[in-house]
């Protein structure tokens, strides 16, 4: 005998259901960034071409290249915690009620490591954790110039106030930590010297 619609039970919604949207929103940016990852990607020449020999344009790169600039947009962030003087982790804003958790590398400067491979570089380093999480707990702070570093693995950002200040300039004028525009990093140790 056939079971009455009233008696049939569903089964209560499971947390799959419940991040459809999160998953939705996740697409939606990577999709954002992946198109304009490739829509603005140069073609390259390769290697063996000379100055008589046009390149070919059918030539594609075997790895794709991230976007040539970062987003310009700001990202409402709220710190978890400094992992060092340049490192934060930190739960981001990246629609409308979605968030995600990401440790985030501030872009242009470099801080002594935890890690230290003297006394020196130790005390600087805890002394820029300290400092910024001075300044991480004075207010609201955004993520502008978001990108990847040169792996591709991490986020890239400037950390900046309410007001527009850069943290990371704030760090360089203390002396907690130099301007980095990418390539090899200076000791800390040999600084000291």
């Amino acid at each position: 005998m056939p079971r009455p619609v009233s008696s049939i039970r569903l089964p209560p919604v499971t947390a799959f259901y419940r991040a459809v949207p999160l998953l939705v929103a996740l697409v939606f940016v990577v999709s954002i960034v992946a198109a304009t990852a490739f829509s603005s990607r140069p073609s390259k020449a390769p290697a063996e071409a000379t100055d008589a020999q046009a390149p070919s344009e059918s030539v594609v790169e075997a790895r794709p290249s991230l976007p040539a600039k970062p987003l310009r947009s700001l990202f409402a962030a709220k710190p978890l915690r400094v992992i060092d003087g340049d490192t934060v982790e930190m739960r981001v804003s990246i629609w409308l009620g979605q968030d995600v958790t990401t440790r985030v590398r501030m872009r242009g400067i470099d801080a002594p490591e935890l890690r230290a491979r003297c006394e020196d570089e130790l005390l600087k380093a805890e002394a820029a954790k300290q400092f910024l999480a001075d300044l991480l707990a004075r207010g609201e702070v955004f993520l502008s110039e978001v990108g990847y570093d040169k792996y591709g693995t991490r986020v890239l950002a400037r950390i900046v106030d309410a007001s527009g200040a850069d943290l990371g300039a704030s760090l360089v004028e203390r002396g907690l930590a130099r301007p980095y525009q990418g390539g090899k990093r200076q000791s800390w140790c040999e600084a000291s010297r």
